[in-house]
């Protein structure tokens, strides 16, 4: 039997691809076709669902001879606005790709009936309509938020018509490579279409003192500081006024709005370490948002 045939099969006789690789385990040549494997943890905690994208193996381009220079791209489908819509930095030149990049969605009315999707691109030089698929795979969202599903471990990057409906695990060995705090990745952020607005990203390092962390932030996303408590941690630690954070403790924020954003730090009752990004041009501000501020 071929490898589209066995899929099929599988897919007729279980709703789930990952309990059809229980009861299947056919042989690992059959999986050739497809072009490596992902490592990744899903999980959901205080409203958020977050994603985190930790390496590739045997990642695989058309043109063998040509090195891989990969990124994923992740978000919750379907996504026609683009609200969840994320992406890794580009690893060059490596078929084993670490990314180790965490990205995090606030869970509206109507998620549980979507998948999250991650696919695996091979990135063009020169013109990104020329990016290459290589892979992808998907979970539901329902079933990670009722807790019937855990995703943490390897995962077949599979073809684009298998891969946007099922997943199929490839090791059910735990993470060994979670990232301590203080190697958080200094890349630069999604606001890249923005360089020459923005300056590089700043990682700063905030303790939490009796008042808290002394800085209030607002808006949609990405959330922003609005005011930084004279003498508190926060300015002591070089947070000000109009810096956009993108990463919390690792974890890609930038997609989430300031209410979403303080639940998280509420859960980060000692320290934390947020990068930021500062204008440029300091005399620029932003659009007056009808947004309650949040204090911290």
């Amino acid at each position: 039997m071929d490898h589209d045939r066995l899929v099929n099969k599988l897919m007729e006789i279980c709703d789930d691809y990952e309990e059809a690789d229980e009861r299947f385990r056919p042989s690992s040549q059959l999986y050739q076709p497809y072009n490596g494997q992902i490592q990744l943890a899903i999980y959901v905690n205080s409203g958020l669902i977050t994603v985190h994208i930790i390496e590739g193996k045997n990642l695989n381009p058309t043109n063998a001879n040509e090195p891989c220079h990969s990124f994923v791209q992740v978000n919750l489908a379907p996504d026609r606005g683009g609200r969840t819509t994320c992406r890794t930095e580009t690893i060059y030149c490596n078929r084993c790709p670490v990314y180790d990049e965490k990205f995090s969605f606030e869970l509206l009315e109507g998620d549980e009936r979507k998948r999250v999707i991650i696919a695996v691109w091979q990135t063009h030089y020169v013109d990104a309509r020329y990016d290459e698929f290589l892979g992808c795979t998907s979970f539901g969202v329902k079933s990670i938020i009722d807790g019937k599903k855990t995703v943490d471990g390897w995962y077949y990057l599979l073809t684009q018509d298998v891969g946007i409906r099922k997943h199929l695990r490839a090791s059910k060995k735990k993470n060994q490579l979670r990232r301590e705090l203080s190697s958080v990745d200094l890349s630069s952020s999604l606001l890249q279409s923005e360089q020459s607005t923005w300056l590089e990203s700043k990682t700063l390092l905030l303790k939490r003192d009796n008042s808290g962390y002394g800085f209030t932030i607002t808006g949609k996303s990405p959330a922003r500081v609005c005011k930084v408590d004279k003498g508190s941690q926060a300015i002591l630690a070089g947070l000000q006024c109009n810096d956009v954070i993108i990463r919390l403790d690792n974890i890609n924020v930038s997609k989430l709005s300031a209410d979403a954003v303080v639940r998280l730090i509420r859960n980060c009752p000692h320290y934390m370490v947020l990068e930021i990004q500062r204008l440029r041009q300091p005399e620029l501000s932003f659009q007056k948002e009808n947004i309650f501020p949040l204090h911290l």
